[in-house]
């Protein structure tokens, strides 16, 4: 919070330092929404990264086993459309999205 105070105290906006306080404390619905992106994001780079052959992506995305739940982020999740979400993409394929949208028809 320091460093944040450092950065943002000579702004005249004061509000920015009461939307950090809100996002860190999580009580409000925006922020634990705001922090749900943030750790889907995470899951989704991960993901990326494993598959592109990043070893140690790999072990932050799977922990020490191989399952979703092994995720710290996917742990860290509150709500139920992100949980629901986070899910998904630890269970799918990176590509997988595109498999039904693009054919050789295309062309």
């Amino acid at each position: 919070m320091r460093s944040l105070k450092d950065q943002l105290g000579g702004l005249p906006f004061k509000d920015l330092l009461e939307i950090d306080e809100e996002f860190e404390e999580r009580n409000s619905k925006e922020a634990l929404i705001t922090k749900d992106a943030d750790l889907i994001d995470q899951i989704l780079l991960l993901k990326e990264y494993a598959h592109q052959g990043n070893k140690e992506a790999a072990i932050w995305l799977n922990g020490k086993g191989n399952t979703e739940t092994n995720n710290a982020q996917y742990r860290s999740l509150k709500t139920k459309s992100g949980k629901k979400l986070g899910k998904e993409i630890l269970s799918g394929k990176v590509s997988e999205w595109w498999e039904d949208i693009w054919t050789s028809k295309n062309r």
